[in-house]
């Protein structure tokens, strides 16, 4: 993909440029961060002056750029083997930005486009995000993703009925029979400027497939792209108890049902499905499941119904 490549499919949302109000945008704005705004116009400069070795420096090692099509480069080495056709025209300018985590996780959003466009540039809606993470005290970029002009149809603004703010009653499976655990957790969905949907998720859990014995603390962020060419949802996803971007679940939605599958999984690992299903009561039923091994059904591992916050 990349912001910075040219012609990406991505994102449309609608209603979203800097300037709508909280209604629009789902609620208040994730807070800004000069932080981030600096860290983004300090690679943009680097990437001008020392082209791909820039990019190497600031993606980190699971980082994905996505171009032109399904398959990301991934970590510092492929970001910037990508690039490098075009590393020493790229140029871009963040506009704003969102603190997801509080000094660790965030995001800018800007445009982008080449040296030799300079004259288009004003007449050419070329968008970019990117997500950043600090790690050992340097902001590096984990996701990076191109937004196109953004479309008014009713598949890429399905999701407009989860903008708001939540309060989630999760059961996560204790990995026994029909067994669920209770958890408590709110989150946050905003329409950010550029198109992409951003949610913030905090709350406890315990995910017995990553080996945990106790519940803990958990964030969560994921990041919501409606590719119209491919007419499908991509839905990046990531947490606090294991803090990276992996591949996307993709699908979209029939009615008040929504479907996404990542069938992108490690050797022995079944596919696994996100759903969603709207209610007429304004509440929202979630659902990950994984696919059973007769390959007929889905066995549920977490559950979660989203109730309006007060």
């Amino acid at each position: 993909m990349h912001r910075r490549l040219v012609a990406v499919t991505a994102l449309a949302l609608v209603l979203v440029q800097a300037g709508c109000g909280d209604n629009a945008t789902g609620g208040k704005p994730f807070p800004t961060s000069d932080e981030l705004m600096a860290a983004d116009r300090a690679f943009a400069k680097a990437s001008a002056e020392r082209g791909a070795a820039a990019w190497a420096e600031v993606w980190s090692e699971r980082g994905l750029l996505y171009g032109d099509g399904a398959n990301p480069a991934v970590g510092p080495v492929a970001a910037s083997r990508s690039i490098a056709g075009i590393v020493d025209e790229l140029r871009w300018e963040p506009t704003t930005s969102g603190m997801l985590w509080p000094g660790v996780l965030g995001y800018t959003v800007g445009d982008w486009w080449l040296a030799s466009d300079e004259a288009e540039r004003e007449r050419e809606s070329r968008r970019y995000l990117t997500v950043w993470q600090r790690m050992h005290g340097a902001w590096k970029v984990v996701l990076d993703l191109s937004l196109p002009e953004q479309k008014t149809t009713s598949a890429a603004r399905a999701f407009d009925f989860w903008l708001g703010d939540w309060k989630l009653e999760q059961r996560i499976w204790s990995g026994r029979g029909d067994d669920f655990e209770p958890y408590p957790a709110e989150n946050q969905v905003r329409l950010i400027e550029g198109g992409a949907l951003v949610e913030r998720l905090e709350g406890h859990a315990r995910f017995f497939w990553l080996g945990m014995e106790e519940p803990a603390p958990m964030r969560g962020v994921s990041v919501r792209v409606y590719y119209p060419e491919e007419r499908h949802w991509r839905i990046f996803w990531m947490h606090t108890l294991d803090p990276k971007f992996g591949p996307p679940y993709t699908g979209g939605f029939a009615g008040d049902v929504g479907e996404f599958v990542l069938t992108e999984r490690p050797a022995g690992i079944p596919p696994s499905r996100m759903r969603f299903e709207r209610r007429k009561d304004g509440t929202v039923d979630w659902q990950l499941a994984l696919r059973t091994p007769d390959g007929e059904n889905w066995q549920p591992l977490w559950l979660i119904d989203f109730r309006p916050h007060d």
